[in-house]
């Protein structure tokens, strides 16, 4: 049985190839509404951290403090609220700033901050922490030193202050306080670590 000639007619290809457009135009339609409604999320080296790679981890243990910013670190993690990757980069003193700052002062009035997550600046990337955002709106008259760790308490930002932070020799010290610090400071559940 020969294929009838009607099927290789001109307005079957006309149809055939308009159904394959309209395939096409739907499967970009469906395409661009899921990436708009529901992205997808950026599964590389910054998406999450893993016992097998540990390499965008930015704290390492300590024996007096629990754990501490890994001094000289550099990394990276993917922000799902933003859907974005956000960089990370600590100093040579485990501050997160992307200069040092040496202990003696100079000239400049130094604010010094303490406290959790929200110093540190979680989620957000290097040049939107509250820190550099204060340096912005002080000027060059002023040094902020950031000191925020995430997960910290009260307890460990006093040990902090006392063990590292008069050393800049500060001429304000800001502690930003939330009412989770009560339950951070007694609790262990949420650290990477004994807290001291």
């Amino acid at each position: 049985n020969p294929i009838p000639k009607k099927f290789f007619s001109k307005e079957f290809k006309k149809n055939l190839i308009l159904l394959g457009i309209t395939i096409l135009v739907m499967a970009l339609f469906f395409e661009i509404i899921l990436r708009m409604y529901y992205p997808q999320k950026i599964y590389n080296d910054c998406y999450e951290y893993s016992y097998k790679n540990l390499s965008n981890l930015e704290v390492e243990l300590d024996s007096h403090l629990g754990w501490k910013l890994i001094p000289n670190f550099s990394g990276c993690r993917y922000q799902p609220d933003t859907n974005k990757i956000i960089t990370k980069t600590h100093n040579s003193n485990g501050l997160r700033i992307n200069k040092d700052i040496p202990y003696e002062k100079g000239n400049k009035k130094r604010v010094l901050l303490l406290g959790d997550s929200f110093v540190y600046g979680y989620g957000l990337d290097d040049n939107e922490t509250i820190a550099l955002r204060l340096q912005e709106d002080l000027g060059n008259d002023y040094e902020v030193i950031p000191m925020g760790v995430d997960g910290y308490g009260t307890g460990q930002e006093f040990l902090q202050l006392i063990e590292e932070g008069l050393k800049y020799h500060p001429d304000l010290v800001l502690l930003f306080f939330y009412p989770n610090d009560f339950s951070d400071t007694n609790s262990i559940d949420k650290a990477f670590s004994d807290k001291p």
